[in-house]
């Protein structure tokens, strides 16, 4: 019988992971449990939910030292100004883990504790040699990321153990960083190898410290020692690059594949031959324990009662009959079932119902104000962005959400906001066209 706990401070969620152990089974954003939930890798007997624990998620850039919270979304990291400049490599690895569906409840903790050889961030903070807190019913503990990072799904969290952030040292004068994420397209992918670099350069503009890492490549994120070391030594950087890294494919290569096995989520290899349209769902344990949740749904006050496997997107549709919110891959790939807690495009094919008590939700069938459109809905009637109009509801909604947050965006910010919701007809352009015209005030409230 699957059990849910939603704790309101750290100590409550240790006390739980040290009263259950190995059978609590902390959530966060839930981008990665929920699907290994669908597809039967995990059966999990209590969830105990982190989204309370609000302090988890600060960012403090201090003069000597960087402390990231574990629930630190990838969306905040993105976005946080102090990562601008020497630690711009943090941006450009957070920016690229899914659409923003994804990034906006995806957190740090999370992308480690899953452990992916392809995690995309665990590269730079491998780089720039972090450290995880760990907290348990035994206290606290610390350890270098390159050691908890054990392997494809290992870790050396303990059970019962909450990570409670990250941290690296704040990076000296001339020094920069970078990350380079390399897939099969440019936009929700996983990586085929990813790598990131640390460097700091003496007044002379000679390389006196130089930290690597790849992702997957190897079981786990690795550093590339030979290369620093060449660096370091002021070699040529092409050289040092390409003697640093010989024979990284060649032998980790079947440890790689090892290591993949059963973790892409590619909806053509799918496992146990689950139907698309029902996602799995007999393999996800029901039970009989009912949570009572109150939420916000267009403007209306609803309380119902849910079980603890229940993703909003079943909420929506099965109990409000709200079914503008579409369903089909239910592994957060095709970004169909996108709607707005609190403002922000979320997937709510993997997002639990009961981490959405008190939460205010937009979906579709609310954008209008009575017979009057949204200016989205106009612009794309006008643009004749609608075609077999399943990806629509979704496609409007990110485009609402990204312009709340930039009314003048150009292109490529309309692109990439979008990139999280596919449009089987391949319909792009004339989306973004009318997205644009929207921006540009074209579709006012209240016109024609």
């Amino acid at each position: 019988m699957l059990e849910f706990f939603d704790p309101a401070t750290l100590d409550e969620a240790v006390a739980l992971g040290g009263r259950f152990g190995a059978d609590a089974n902390f959530v966060a954003g839930g981008t990665d449990l929920v699907i290994q939930m669908r597809r039967g890798r995990r059966s999990p007997q209590r969830l105990v939910s982190l989204h309370r624990l609000t302090g988890l998620g600060a960012i403090d850039v201090g003069a000597t030292r960087v402390l990231l919270g574990s629930l630190a979304t990838h969306r905040a990291m993105e976005r946080h100004p102090a990562f601008g400049g020497a630690l711009r490599a943090l941006v450009e690895s957070a920016e690229v883990v899914g659409g923003h569906q994804v990034r906006n409840v995806g957190t740090l903790g999370g992308n480690l504790c899953n452990a992916s050889p392809a995690a995309d961030l665990a590269p730079i903070l491998l780089a720039l040699d972090a450290t995880v807190r760990l907290r348990g019913a035994g206290g606290a503990r610390e350890l270098a990321l390159a050691s908890f990072l054990q392997g494809p799904g290992r870790t050396l969290r303990a059970p019962g153990e909450v990570l409670e952030h990250v941290s690296f040292g704040a990076m000296p004068p001339r020094s920069g960083t970078a990350f380079i994420k390399f897939g099969r397209r440019r936009a929700m992918e996983i990586s085929l190898v990813a790598v990131a670099a640390a460097v700091t350069l003496d007044a002379s503009g000679r390389c006196t410290d130089a930290r690597i890492a790849l992702g997957a490549v190897a079981p786990t994120a690795i550093r590339v020692r030979e290369a620093e070391g060449l660096l370091r030594r002021a070699a040529g950087p092409r050289r040092a690059a390409r003697r640093g890294t010989r024979g990284v494919t060649r032998l980790r290569a079947p440890e790689r594949r090892a290591g993949f096995v059963g973790l892409s989520t590619s909806p053509r290899r799918n496992p146990g031959g689950a139907r698309r349209g029902d996602g799995g769902r007999a393999r996800v344990e029901r039970c009989h324990m009912k949570i009572t949740i109150a939420l916000t749904v267009n403007g209306q006050s609803y309380e119902t009662q849910v079980e603890p496997s229940d993703t909003l997107l079943e909420v929506l549709r099965d109990h409000f009959g709200l079914t503008g919110t579409k369903t089909n891959c239910l592994e957060a790939e095709c970004g169909v079932c996108t709607v707005l807690i609190d403002g922000m495009a979320v997937n709510s094919c993997t997002l639990l119902a009961a981490q959405c008590r008190g939460r205010d939700v937009l979906t579709i069938e609310g954008l209008s104000n009575g017979q009057e459109l949204h200016p989205l809905q106009k612009a794309f009637i006008a643009h004749g962005a609608v075609q077999c109009g399943y990806c629509i509801p979704a496609m409007i909604l990110n485009a609402k959400a990204l312009l709340d947050e930039n009314p003048t965006p150009d292109e490529r910010q309309i692109r990439e906001a979008l990139a999280g919701t596919l449009c089987r007809c391949t319909g792009y352009q004339k989306i973004v066209d009318a997205v644009a015209a929207v921006a540009r005030g074209e579709f006012a409230e209240g016109g024609a």
